[in-house]
């Protein structure tokens, strides 16, 4: 903390706890009524109420909390923008309350097929992949029928989705950096189909959002991305690297440096 606009420093916390995941949503957001009250966003939401010595955990809100906002008028009302949606808090954060009238979620990646009606597919940020027909109508009594027309077909972070023209039961979707799969709907199987690199061969680099392509020529050829070119001419059964090293080089993190998008 600096309480000089920042020509000088003093450390106040050194938990590791409030500090998980810092690459690009550890939000840090101050009450603007009273410079004590310090919220953390980041993997999971928490507040200091004396001046960021201590931080306790903010309400029970979906992981990855990356923003927060408090009511410039009055701060017992703060807003929280999540994987899973918004959150409000009525009590400074004391307890955090789902927007439920607000379905907001973020899309990796939207993929059609050609089935009659045709199907919505869908890869979410934390909330795995979706699909649907494209004229569904929601009902909100589905939780009484046990009806509801979309459903999930793949957890994780959901990535790209790819689906075979000839057999929409054919789907190749994932998860972050590279774990894709070739998915059967109709048998409910799965097959890994991520590249994997050759003994002695330094491991392939996979962007948290890995590129696949089905050519639109032929639908056994699949295209993959890693820090290399891949092609399969079988369904993704097995691969050959058809280019160089793409990239300048890359380090191995969190987030890998030097991959394919």
């Amino acid at each position: 903390r600096s309480d000089d606009a920042g020509a000088n420093w003093k450390q106040l916390n050194n938990d590791f706890g409030i500090t998980v995941r810092p690459f690009y949503f550890s939000r840090i957001v101050v009450d603007p009524k009273n410079p004590d009250v310090v919220v953390k966003g980041g993997l999971s939401g928490s507040i200091s109420r004396d001046g960021g010595k201590t931080f306790k955990d903010l309400g029970n809100m979906h992981s990855d909390i990356h923003d927060i906002v408090f009511d410039i008028n009055d701060s017992d009302r703060m807003y929280a923008g999540t994987d899973g949606g918004v959150y409000r808090s009525w009590n400074g954060g004391t307890t955090m309350e789902i927007v439920e009238n607000l379905p907001l979620s973020q899309f990796y990646h939207i993929s059609l097929d050609n089935a009659e009606p045709y199907n919505i597919y869908g890869g979410l940020q934390d909330n795995g992949v979706w699909m649907g027909p494209h004229n569904s109508i929601e009902s909100k009594r589905w939780n009484m029928t046990g009806k509801y027309p979309w459903k999930s077909i793949l957890g994780g972070d959901g990535m790209e989705v790819q689906i075979d023209n000839r057999n929409p039961n054919i789907v190749y979707t994932g998860s972050q950096f590279g774990f894709y799969s070739r998915l059967d709907l109709e048998t409910g199987k799965r097959r890994s189909i991520k590249p994997v690199h050759e003994l002695g061969q330094s491991p392939f680099r996979f962007n948290w959002q890995t590129p696949i392509r089905l050519s639109s020529h032929n639908q056994d050829v699949l295209y993959y991305g890693s820090n290399f070119l891949h092609k399969s001419t079988d369904k993704g059964e097995s691969w050959k690297t058809i280019s160089d090293d793409l990239t300048n080089g890359g380090k191995m993190g969190n987030v890998p440096y030097g991959t394919l998008t």
